[in-house]
């Protein structure tokens, strides 16, 4: 089991998520199907970048989503 902890420091709460595989499964085939409509609407795979879960800082919080892009600009 994956664990994901989100701190809310004005609130000074902490949140913690607790991933199944079943939750791993659901988001990676949304994260295929998103690629494949991409692909369809004549967006090239090198005008965005795939984050994973990488973690994005907030003025008071962070977070760790499932799945994250960008554009690669």
């Amino acid at each position: 089991m994956h664990i994901r902890i989100t701190h809310y420091t004005d609130y000074d709460l902490l949140v913690i998520k607790m991933l199944s595989m079943e939750h791993e499964i659901a988001q990676r085939q949304l994260a295929r199907r998103f690629d494949t409509k991409l692909g369809r609407m004549g967006i090239d795979i090198n005008d965005f970048i795939a984050i994973g879960a990488g973690k994005l800082n907030g003025p008071n919080s962070a977070k760790e989503g499932d799945d994250g892009y960008k554009p690669s600009s």
